[in-house]
Parts: structure tokens; C-alpha cells; sequence
């Protein structure tokens, strides 16, 4: 995964017109190497982390992008010894995940697995959870909307929007405007199936814009949380084939606190549209975390882990070990 190769496998291509498997430019994904620990769920193979006791309360973390993974969650693994049992999962297409054709990146799949992923993971009745950050607090919001009584709780961290409209308007404010349909990239990335070593490429690429500072998220660009891989055609795709969502239609029915974070230096989600969100739900913990930008849940774990702690206990009716 560094510039060198490429270069290299560019340098190859122009002299042979062949180069090197391009799957060398990232880690290998779950169908590459059989060492990665992996669940089986709703027709794909997802890379996931379990901890702590299973049939302890379930606590179901999910990552942002679309496109992340779960390995900025890994600092919250001391809830398992807490008395939790975690999981923690890449998304269809993304992370260290099976990658997928065009025809199943979409919200249906990804709730889906979601669904898959939680009925795999109890043994009976045990409390779901969900944690999340960023575009998981979306995705974790259409779960809850559709059965509002099936979890717990809820811990959502700066999501975009709720609904289409929330959406244009969240990026709007982020990018300056971008249309939620097909639009420039389709002219280099028209294929409806890519190869392996195309993912592999596409995602190397999608890596390094990524690591481009701060930006209007307000995050620290010398401490980045780390990753293992990106998934640029979920991360392409999925917001294209998300049509005309409405995600509150039933949040009103919501009998559970949500604890909410929000950072003090993202510009783009800053107090008045994260109050606005949040207004979807009837209770909501609202907590400002300042002095640290949108990547508050990995720069800031000690400082929040009490307060998450203590959510937890109320919410599964445990009382941490």
C-alpha cells in the first residue's frame, strides 16, 4: 500500500502493457486471505471483530464512510471486559469485506446485514446496541425506523441526514453541492462488475485522497484515526442508489434515550443541524465534545468511555463489571 508500487505497476504497464496483481497495493480482503476472522451473513462475507461474552448485552458497532471499516472502533474494546460482548464488522464492500458488483451496494443490502449480522451474533433475547459514527449514525438510524422497539439503544456520532432533503443540504454545506445520482466518475468507472485487481486499485486510490488534512470535519491531520482499507465502490455507489429515503417516518416511537456526540470543530456538522437531527428522535443525551473534530470517538476514547459506560447500564439494565 504505498506510492512506490504504484508507480512501479504504472512504470510496468507503460513498458509491458501488463503489471503486477494490483491486489498488492492494499490488504487482502476476506476472500484473499483465509486468516481474517469473518461472518457469513445475507449472501456476503463480512470481516468482523467479536469481544467479550456472548449472551451478554450486544453491543453492534458501525462504522462511517460508506466506505470505512471498524478499526477505529478497536479502541473501544475494553467494554468487553466490562461485560459486553462487542461486534464489530466492515461493511459490504468496504474495510477488509468481500467486495461486491454495483447491483447490491445499496441501503436494502446494507440493512440487510445488518439484520443478518445481529441474528448470527445472539444466542436468545440479549439488548442490542447499536454504536456508531458518522454515516453508520445514518445507517443505523433507517435500522431503528424500522422497528423502533427491536434495540435498546442507540449511541450516534455527527450523522449527515435523516432524510433526501437532509441529505442535498448536509452536501451543500460539505462539498459545495453534489447530486445524490450518476454523475463525472461514471465516465472512468462505468463498469457494472469490477475485477479484483480493479477494486484494489480504485480503492489504493480512494485511500490517498482521503488523507488530504483536516478539512471542514475539523480533524487533527498529524493523529488520523488508522484504517485498513477503503472502499471506493461502496462509497461511490451506495449514496447514488439511495433514491428518496425518509428515515423518521417512525422515530417518534422510539421508547430509549439516544446518546448523541458532537464534536466543537466540524463545520459541517455543527450545533444547529445536529439539533435539528437530533429533534427526529423524542430523547436525546446531547453531548459537546470539545476542542477535537469529526474523528471525536477515536481521538477522545478515555475522555468518553464513562459517559458511555454509564448509557450502557441504563439502557441493557447492566451494571458494568
Amino acid at each position: 500500500m504505498n506510492r512506490e508500487l504504484l508507480l512501479a505497476c504504472l512504470a510496468s504497464t507503460l513498458a509491458t502493457g501488463a503489471c503486477i496483481d494490483d491486489r498488492a497495493l492494499v490488504p487482502a480482503t476476506v476472500d484473499d486471505d483465509p486468516t481474517l476472522p469473518r461472518l457469513e451473513v445475507n449472501g456476503t462475507v463480512l470481516h468482523a471483530t467479536e469481544l467479550g461474552t456472548r449472551g451478554a448485552p450486544l453491543i453492534v458497532f458501525i462504522h462511517g464512510g460508506p466506505g470505512g471499516d471498524h478499526r477505529p472502533f478497536l479502541a473501544w474494546a475494553p467494554l468487553a471486559d466490562a461485560g459486553y460482548h462487542l461486534v464489530m464488522y466492515d461493511q459490504r464492500g468496504a474495510g477488509l469485506s468481500r467486495r461486491e458488483s454495483r447491483a447490491t451496494l445499496d441501503i436494502d443490502h446494507s440493512l440487510g446485514d445488518l439484520r443478518a449480522l445481529i441474528a448470527a451474533s445472539r444466542d436468545a433475547d440479549e439488548p442490542v446496541v447499536l454504536f456508531s459514527h458518522s454515516w453508520g449514525s445514518m445507517l443505523a438510524t433507517a435500522f431503528i425506523n424500522e422497528d423502533p422497539a427491536f434495540v435498546r439503544g442507540a449511541v450516534l456520532t455527527e450523522p449527515g441526514a435523516f432524510t433526501r432533503a437532509e441529505a442535498e443540504a448536509f452536501f451543500t454545506r460539505a462539498f459545495g453541492g453534489i447530486e445524490l445520482n450518476e454523475g463525472t466518475s461514471d465516465v472512468l468507472w462505468t463498469a457494472q462488475f469490477l475485477s479484483p485487481e480493479e477494486h484494489a486499485r480504485w480503492d489504493y486510490l480512494g485511500a490517498e485522497s482521503m488523507r488530504d488534512g483536516a478539512g471542514q470535519g475539523g480533524n487533527d491531520p498529524t493523529h488520523p484515526p488508522p484504517f485498513w482499507r477503503w472502499g471506493s465502490a461502496v462509497s461511490y455507489w451506495l449514496p447514488q442508489q439511495i433514491g428518496d429515503f425518509d428515515w423518521t417516518t417512525r422515530l417518534a416511537e422510539v421508547a430509549f434515550p439516544v446518546l448523541w456526540f458532537r464534536s466543537e470543530k466540524n463545520r459541517v456538522t455543527d450545533a444547529a443541524q445536529q439539533e435539528a437531527l437530533a429533534k427526529h428522535y423524542p430523547h436525546v443525551e446531547m453531548h459537546l465534545v470539545e476542542g477535537v473534530g469529526h474523528d471525536l470517538l477515536y481521538q477522545r476514547q478515555a475522555e468518553l468511555m464513562p459517559i458511555v459506560e454509564d448509557y450502557l447500564a441504563r439502557v441493557t439494565a447492566t451494571v458494568p463489571k
